[in-house]
């Protein structure tokens, strides 16, 4: 699933933004095609964290993957001045990985509640607002 969210982001050219924004859509398009495999993932990542073997390395490089494409397509934006500089890439990247598992895990919750594309538009909006290249009160944060 990773290999393929980085494939769709990739494919999407050369922009980190634009990048980002197919990452976060096939990620959201997981969420309902293998719903039960991504759950799943997050809760594993979870569960053994602290416990050594084989399925805890196995997961640990998922997540590994994952955080270095994006920690890198984070960097590519900061160099290109579309994201912010202010905050390191490697935090902004846990940031945007934690966000995604958050949202996906709220909509598990309460799917009943919540419409999917709604809630994939705040998340997109949430992720890129917060790592614009933006002006704050006047100080500059990129």
């Amino acid at each position: 699933m990773v290999e393929t969210a980085i494939e769709m982001a990739e494919a999407a050219g050369a922009n980190p933004r634009d990048r980002l924004v197919a990452y976060v859509h096939y990620q959201a398009s997981l969420g309902i095609t293998h719903r039960d495999e991504v759950l799943l993932l997050i809760l594993m990542a979870l569960e053994f964290k602290e416990r050594e073997g084989d399925v805890q390395a196995f997961v640990t490089a998922i997540y590994a993957r994952q955080c270095s494409f994006i920690e890198k397509l984070v960097q590519s934006g900061q160099k290109a001045g579309v994201f912010r500089r202010d905050v390191p890439a490697r935090e902004l990247a846990s940031v945007v990985i934690g966000t995604n598992d958050g949202t996906f895990l709220e909509w598990y919750r309460r799917s009943s509640a919540l419409d999917g594309r709604n809630l994939v538009k705040a998340l997109r909006t949430l992720i890129l607002g917060s790592l614009r290249a933006c002006e704050f009160f006047g100080n500059p944060v990129s």
